[in-house]
């Protein structure tokens, strides 16, 4: 199994995870694969809004407030190209989760991220006057543009969001016999 496949069949695993329209509002989970076009908004309202547009067909995945959010965006296709857009505004400036995408990331306003960014076979750009501040960790297969970038170890910040990835955290159970 590839990373991708184990990202989804463990988040299919999660209680409530594989059916979007089950999500209670305190989570924001988008789950894509082809040729997709996104723009993720956040507004004043604390109102978090993502239109996709996933092999020509239009989404609009939605939440307010949410506690945690997780964003993947996978090529169907070797050929598949992806873009995701980032826009927040002066109210709401950030999001906790993570970001896995396998293509470009563009981030057009001032965003932070506590958790993880996964960039595969993409580039990250950070528009002139705008910054990206991850509070966790960021993770590219190749070298990244960093300009407008600025990264935070928080481990404690990646081990809540890293839970939702497979093979991040393998517990052992210790059999101990009283007599």
């Amino acid at each position: 199994e590839t990373g991708l496949e184990l990202l989804n069949s463990s988040l299919e695993l999660l209680p409530g995870i594989s059916e979007e329209e089950r999500l209670p509002d305190s989570r924001m989970l988008i789950l894509d694969e082809g040729t997709i076009e996104m723009i993720l908004k956040l507004s004043g309202l604390r109102d978090y809004k993502a239109s996709v547009v996933c092999d020509g067909f239009p989404k609009e995945y939605w939440s307010i407030q949410p506690t945690y959010s997780i964003i993947q965006l996978s090529k169907h296709e070797v050929y598949d190209t992806i873009t995701l857009n980032i826009e927040a505004d002066n109210y709401v400036t950030g999001m906790k989760g993570i970001i896995y995408v396998e293509g470009d990331v563009i981030v057009k306003s001032n965003f932070k991220l506590n958790g993880i960014m996964i960039i595969r076979g993409g580039s990250l750009t950070v528009a002139d006057g705008a910054s990206l501040v991850v509070n966790g960790k960021l993770i590219s297969d190749q070298d990244l543009d960093t300009k407008g970038v600025q990264t935070f170890k928080a481990l404690e910040i990646v081990a809540q969001v890293g839970i939702h990835l497979p093979g991040f955290y393998k517990p052992v159970i210790q059999y101990i016999k009283v007599y």
